[in-house]
């Protein structure tokens, strides 16, 4: 509970001091362990849970998926991920080789204040810079998969440069589409569609990340690509590759004013590219191809006052100006010459926020933390949609914005009762963008929370009991009059979720650890009785590892509950036919996911590691959705066999 961390209030805090939920994964924790993907890292972390289709893989925290969780890298946000127009994927922002990872911190609950809209559930700071030694990595798995690592470091006349470079290949899917498909839907499958994923779900990965530090400067790039092939709508025919894109750079340069001020200001440039390329569906004759991009400006000035441990005072204005937003598509029907094409154009967004945040000691025992902030939001937002080939305006959507200010707090109330007992009292606001351009008003959260923290060797206790009410939710609605169906978005919905959370740490002796975690949540639709999809009521997190001499060996395993599927609902306006809701797919059942790792040190620089994900072979499945619409859900990697060679220097 002595840590000091930055990344939940941009002040340097220790963990007892931080108002919030908080977990850290450590170097050491990744080492023992054995986690060769980062993925892995985060299906093991207390509070999240990991649901994917063959494009997209969601991650999801207290009941709810899919954006809801801000990605920091060293502190700096990665590049939007939910943006108006568009309908790009996460996955990229996951594509950072675990060995060039030294620290994860996960902080639960709204986090608007400090870093504005899309940091709605928290955040996720993954701390990759060091300056300890060079590695060299080499993974080779049962899959016929691996990755490659290296990082290299070392002074530049008075500057620090370190680069971290890696490669990975991954085996993916192996489910047989029989197996995954309802009868209505394998009927559909023409001689020329594959009928299973074994060899055709690979993902290449690559990855580079530098960092440059001279004197108050520090400068960092960045570059991910991804390619893997996925699954519209039916099995492809081709290899339907996906190509996603990110870079980013940023410019960060600290300053003390004098004894109880310093300033912190950063620049960040970013971009973003998905293309999905001769892609096919029904047959070799429908194809067609999607391209989406964006790009990001952002300014951030803070100024910090901290006088003692006691109380700090952080001040700051943020201007973010997203542009170059497209979304191109064009499909070619099964007629020669037949074409569906359009071209989505979002225009350029301006951000201004301006924010605070207040911490004091008001006796030795209590502590207060206060937050605001004000986002200003354009006036408008517009899209226009063009006819390529017809070289024509379509059509433009025009959405004003009738609430330009937006506002989000936080409050937090804090007493350590004595040396071992800690209790925060929470309450705050977050927002989170739509993509769709219908709608002005972001999602909103509000949520209250109690933390309880107990730590006397050999336990470490963390509880905590919340409520979020989440409102403007988008939903899709299916309206039924004089006998025709109607489609459309609304953002009506209203959810709201209790849960209680319980990590707790042991050590039994100096060489032998436990630890166990359990995410218990309800979440209630306003609009309906029917259970919300893709939101399980019960996770559980089991790990424990023993050092030997040279020798760690170590287990861990995850439980996730039943999911059901997404549903959609359906209005009628005739009083003899009820309002009903279908699901996409069934219910994914719930399972146990038992891994394994032997880790044995060779000499002081040199180390191997065997790795078994899903010991047991366990066949566990993610439900439905409209990308990936198997009826009985996508069967998810079986038992795969990690061998690695980690070599510091």
């Amino acid at each position: 509970m002595q840590i000091e961390i930055t990344s939940a209030s941009k002040v340097s805090q220790a963990l007892k001091d931080i108002p919030a939920h908080v977990t850290l994964v450590t170097r050491q924790d990744i080492h023992r362990y054995g986690y060769t993907r980062l993925t892995d890292i985060l299906r093991n972390l207390p509070g999240l849970y990991l649901e994917e289709d063959t494009e997209e893989t969601f991650i999801g925290t207290r009941g709810t998926i899919n954006g809801g969780i801000l990605f920091l890298v060293n502190g700096i946000p990665q590049h939007p991920y939910v943006q108006k127009g568009l309908s790009t994927v996460e996955t990229n922002r996951l594509n950072i080789p675990v060995a060039a990872i030294e620290r994860i911190e996960f902080i639960r609950g709204p986090m608007s204040v400090i870093y504005g809209n899309n940091a709605f559930q928290g955040t996720l700071n993954i701390i990759t810079q060091s300056t300890e030694h060079d590695q060299f990595r080499v993974t080779y798995d049962s899959q016929n998969g691996g990755d490659l690592f290296m990082r290299a470091s070392g002074q530049l006349a008075d500057a620090f440069v370190s680069v971290n470079l890696g490669a990975s290949r991954q085996g993916g899917f192996t489910g047989s589409y029989r197996e995954m498909m309802n009868d209505s839907q394998f009927a559909q499958l023409t001689p020329d569609n594959a009928t299973s994923m074994k060899g055709n779900f690979e993902r290449d990965l690559n990855s580079v990340d530098a960092q440059l530090n001279w004197q108050n400067w520090m400068m960092t790039m960045s570059y991910q690509a991804n390619e893997y092939p996925i699954y519209p709508t039916l099995p492809p025919i081709r290899d339907n590759l996906l190509q996603l894109a990110t870079w980013q750079s940023s410019l960060q340069y600290k300053s003390d004013l004098n004894n109880d001020w310093r300033t912190q200001t950063s620049l960040i440039l970013s971009e973003d590219h998905y293309e999905l390329a001769d892609a096919s569906f029904l047959s070799t004759s429908l194809t067609g191809y999607q391209k989406q991009q964006s790009s990001r400006l952002e300014f951030e000035q803070n100024w910090i006052y901290q006088s003692s441990e006691d109380q700090a005072l952080m001040l700051g204005y943020r201007y973010q100006h997203l542009n170059d937003i497209h979304n191109n598509s064009v499909i070619s029907l099964i007629n020669p010459g037949d074409l569906i094409s359009f071209h989505i154009h979002t225009d350029a967004i301006d951000l201004h926020d301006f924010f605070t945040q207040w911490q004091q000691a008001l006796t030795d025992k209590w502590g207060l933390v206060v937050g605001l902030r004000y986002s200003q939001l354009p006036e408008y937002f517009r899209v226009n949609e063009f006819n390529p080939i017809a070289s024509m305006l379509v059509g433009e959507t025009k959405t004003k914005v009738n609430d330009r200010g937006l506002v989000n707090y936080r409050v937090a109330l804090m007493y350590q009762f004595n040396e071992y007992h800690q209790l925060k009292l929470l309450h705050g606001t977050a927002s989170q963008d739509v993509e769709s351009i219908l709608f002005s008003e972001p999602k909103q959260i509000q949520t209250s929370e109690i933390v309880h923290a107990y730590k006397q060797e050999p336990w470490l206790i963390t509880q905590s009991l919340y409520v979020n009410e989440t409102e403007n939710l988008v939903r899709r609605q299916i309206s039924f009059n004089n006998n025709i169906f109607m489609a459309s978005v609304v953002n009506d919905g209203r959810w709201r979720t209790q849960g209680y959370e319980v990590n707790a740490e042991f050590h039994l002796t100096p060489n032998w650890h436990w630890s166990a975690a359990t995410s218990l949540q309800k979440t209630d639709d306003y609009n309906s009785d029917l259970e919300i999809g893709y939101s399980p009521q019960t996770l559980i997190k089991l790990k424990t590892d023993y050092q030997y001499r040279l020798h760690t060996f170590a287990f861990y395993a995850h439980y996730v509950s039943e999911r059901e599927s997404d549903w959609r609902f359906v209005d009628t306006d005739n009083n003899n036919q009820p309002d009903t809701a279908t699901r996409i797919g069934e219910a994914a059942e719930s399972y146990w996911n038992l891994n394994a790792n032997w880790l044995y040190r060779i000499s002081e620089n040199i180390d191997i590691n065997v790795n078994i994900s899903n010991l047991l072979d366990t066949e566990y499945r993610y439900p439905a959705n409209e990308i990936s619409a198997l009826d009985s859900g996508l069967i998810a990697e079986g038992r795969v066999t990690s061998f690695s060679l980690t070599w510091e220097f």
